[in-house]
């Protein structure tokens, strides 16, 4: 038993040693996040899949493959079934983050003494519009966290011990494919960012290119084991969601091309005319300060800067541009986010202590501080306004006195609700906020379909089912918000989009009277 303990307390002693500075600037980061999510934490929105698995809760995750999170769930729940639990889920996510961010930071500096906007370099990351679905997940939340730090992981052994990181790198990447493999970008773009400074700092070319080389035939390795052995054959319905097939020899270089488009214009949409502006001003001055930094020819290397951000940019997405059908929702380019950070932490490696370099990085980190504080207030606002809705089709239906018995009036959907006054206002000036902020009652969205359905004991008729059929019911009730049709069997409900806009602005006229 002496042994044991001491064994214990050598280990714990080498680990203070060796990883016990990491202790200040994870805490630091972990209550940044946890400034920045406690709008969203406090909105307690069940987001999409979070319904369905806090009624019935089911897994689920193994039939995307996702084998260690179907496994790290049964553990966080400690039940067979997955229960709400939140926040727990979305604090351990920030908590790995912030975990992630450091060792990023680590791989890029090797110095273990870390300044304040080194830190605030790492929140887009977490922060950025593409990570903020993730954390809006109560339930899947913490393992797309780990599949962020399984991918950066092997890089604290970058350029040092090099068994340790190849490794590491091949366990780290099928790690990341059996969590979340959105993350497929993130290693692929560290090693290049990672050789880029290098390079300036004029390390030699022939060694970059072998840690290169043999980084990329590492993840390749793993990636092909995972296709190969380890992930299973999707259902046709899984299938109408993302594809697996990979871009033909034919079609690929076409098709590839148009996806990188897509990737690209879409994340750039997702800013706000703030966050561009800054992301700009940053870029510039990362070229200036990479002129008197680099230890290669300056015109080679100011030519070479701005094709290797886009290079990086694009890749950012990892396996999925090769995809006959990616995922372009927010969550699937959480890379995107990665890509800024690294970009942001480079520019200060290139910059040094200077004072505007520091000033960007921390104006950029506030920035998407607010967007995460003003997300979550939509988020709950949506909330209150979808809850109203369906209230109010409900009491209608009730005064109907329709006979809801089982099989003897079948309730169909139509129209929108859309969102509600203050998404639509966050969503002005975040525009990524427009495709976080769905509409939570439709035809369109399986789970506000759901909600509308179970929650309130009615006979579920089907999501996406064509409303056509029933266009031309007897309408018996129609007001602002929705129009209800019935025969006594069929009932349609055509809900009704808000136009806040104009309603806004019939009553700034009428005050102007």
């Amino acid at each position: 038993m002496g042994s044991l303990t001491d064994l214990t307390e050598s280990w714990m002693e080498k680990w203070k040693q060796d990883w016990g500075w990491m202790e200040k600037p994870v805490l630091l980061l972990f209550s940044a996040y946890g400034l920045a999510l406690l709008a969203l934490i406090r909105a307690n929105c069940t987001y999409a899949d979070d319904l369905s698995r806090s009624i019935i809760g089911y897994h689920g995750w193994w039939d995307w493959s996702r084998y260690v999170t179907e496994v790290l769930s049964c553990l966080v729940h400690m039940e067979p079934r997955v229960l709400d639990i939140s926040p727990i889920p979305q604090l351990l996510a920030a908590f790995l983050m912030a975990v992630a961010g450091v060792v990023v930071i680590y791989s890029f500096t090797a110095k273990k003494e870390i300044r304040l906007p080194m830190l605030a370099a790492t929140l887009p990351m977490g922060l950025s519009p593409w990570f903020l679905e993730c954390f809006s997940f109560k339930f899947d939340a913490p393992y797309m966290a780990l599949s962020v730090l399984a991918s950066v992981l092997p890089f604290l052994w970058w350029g040092k011990e090099q068994k340790k990181f190849y490794v590491a790198s091949f366990l780290c990447v099928l790690v990341m494919a059996m969590t979340y493999q959105a993350s497929s970008g993130i290693f692929v773009i560290e090693t290049l960012f990672l050789a880029f400074l290098d390079w300036l700092r004029g390390e030699s070319l022939k060694k970059l290119f072998h840690w290169i080389i043999r980084s990329g035939v590492v993840y390749v390795a793993a990636l092909l084991l995972f296709r190969i052995a380890l992930m299973r054959t999707p259902t046709e319905e899984e299938l109408n969601y993302v594809s697996v097939g990979m871009l033909s020899l034919q079609d690929g270089p076409t098709v590839l091309w148009k996806h990188m488009q897509v990737y690209l214009l879409t994340a750039l949409g997702d800013l706000s005319l703030v966050g561009k502006g800054l992301c700009f001003a940053a870029v510039v001055d990362f070229l200036l300060h990479a002129w008197n930094f680099t230890q290669r020819n300056r015109w080679f290397t100011m030519g070479m800067l701005l094709p290797f951000l886009l290079l990086c940019a694009i890749l950012s997405d990892g396996v999925y541009l090769l995809l006959k059908q990616p995922l372009f929702y927010p969550r699937g380019m959480l890379g995107m986010g990665i890509f800024v950070s690294f970009a942001l932490i480079s520019y200060l490696c290139v910059a040094g202590k200077k004072m505007i370099p520091s000033v960007l990085v921390c104006l950029i980190a506030w920035h998407l501080v607010t967007l995460t504080a003003a997300y979550g207030n939509a988020l709950a606002d949506q909330k209150r306004y979808t809850d109203f809705r369906v209230q109010l089709v409900v009491q209608d239906l009730n005064r109907l006195e329709l006979n809801q018995e089982q099989g003897k009036t079948r309730i169909h959907l139509a129209g929108d609700i859309g969102k509600s006054q203050v998404a639509c206002s966050v969503g002005e000036e975040y525009p990524a906020v427009k495709r976080l902020i769905y509409s939570t009652f439709s035809n369109d969205r399986n789970f506000g379909y759901y909600y509308f359905f179970f929650y309130h004991n009615l006979e579920y008729s089907g999501v996406h089912e064509d409303p056509a059929p029933y266009m031309e019911l007897p309408v018996v009730l129609e007001n602002q918000y929705h129009k209800i049709q019935t025969d006594g069997k069929e009932v349609l409900v055509t809900l009704k989009e808000c136009n806040w806009k104009e309603s806004l602005y019939l009553i700034l006229y009428n005050r102007s009277k």
